[in-house]
């Protein structure tokens, strides 16, 4: 399954988000994913991140957390810090939570 998302991963990198950036601007990117996350229900978000967070490597997680600390009500971060710990190792964890000051 590894080689799958790994596999998955790297099409996304040279692929569909090369063709993203050359046809939507950083706005138009960031409407959409707040589009997205407005009408994604909380339990179907969390299961998505649940899929995502162990896919990130510790710079995308310390920015993902960064964010979510500046910008998410309270009991959304909280929510995210719970599916985090749950779907990554204790040493990933660790080290996120260093890097964010949590």
């Amino acid at each position: 399954m590894l080689t799958g998302v790994l596999a998955v991963r790297r099409r996304e990198e040279v692929t569909i988000l090369p063709a993203t950036r050359k046809c939507f601007t950083d706005e138009q990117l960031g409407a959409m994913r707040a589009n997205i996350q407005r009408n994604t229900p909380p339990e179907r978000y969390a299961e998505w991140m649940s899929w995502m967070f162990p896919l990130l490597n510790i710079n995308e997680l310390t920015d993902t957390f960064v964010g979510l600390k500046k910008s998410a009500p309270a009991p959304v971060f909280e929510n995210m810090a719970r599916i985090a710990e749950q779907a990554i190792s204790e040493e990933r964890w660790k080290a996120v939570k260093a890097k964010v000051g949590l």
